[in-house]
């Protein structure tokens, strides 16, 4: 597992567009939470770490950040409600599969890399896991090319190189890497594909099967 040093924010997370033309090709056409629903990149290969999750439930989650609840307030338009208040976000149609989304004056392009997200259960659903859930590959914010792999013997091989062995205690993942350290997470269950790691000190992580 990779250190977390805290999770962006949306506004944060986001890149402002270094050609203004961009958004000219943003249609009218307007949003819907059936739309929205899925995962959301800036780049279209998929491959970065940073991404926009949309829920069935209309919730949303941002830089591994827990689910917060959003609406479709106007036809390019999204308000969410999170702990530190209410945000404006504004969510432009480009294609099925693309959108620009502002916040703070800031846009980012954004494309569509999964659909149809189950809605996160509430918290402490980790009770009652299994071993046999963890076993596997999974990918740190849905992404898959250099996934976490969980495998029988309570072998693991991080994403970044490095290993050890895992355990299950209850709701907590217990991590013993190779150098001898040892870390606890948090383990959050978002149905059979989705899952949510917490450390101590560290933001909330999002992990999607491979």
């Amino acid at each position: 597992m990779r250190n977390k040093f805290g999770a962006a924010t949306i506004a944060v997370a986001m890149v402002a567009i270094s050609t203004p033309s961009t958004t000219a090709f943003a249609q009218s056409r307007s949003i819907s939470t059936q739309y929205l629903t899925g995962t959301w990149k800036e780049d279209q290969q998929c491959q970065s770490r940073e991404s926009m999750i949309f829920f069935v439930n209309q919730t949303m989650s941002s830089a591994g950040s827990i689910p917060a609840n959003y609406a479709v307030t106007g036809p390019q338009q999204i308000t969410l409600h999170g702990p530190g208040g209410t945000s404006l976000i504004g969510v432009q149609y480009v294609n099925q599969n693309q959108i620009v989304v502002t916040l703070q004056n800031q846009a980012a392009v954004m494309y569509r890399c999964s659909t149809n997200f189950a809605p996160p259960p509430p918290n402490n659903s980790g009770q009652g896991l299994t071993n046999a859930y963890f076993v596997g590959s999974w990918g740190e914010n849905g992404n898959c090319t250099a996934p976490d792999v969980f495998l029988t013997g309570g072998q693991m091989r991080s994403g970044n190189g490095g290993g050890g062995t895992w355990a299950l205690f209850g709701q907590t993942l217990r991590l013993t890497l190779t150098n001898g350290g040892t870390v606890d997470f948090d383990v959050q269950s978002n149905g059979r594909r989705n899952m949510t790691l917490t450390r101590a000190g560290f933001a909330p992580v999002n992990y999607t099967r491979c």
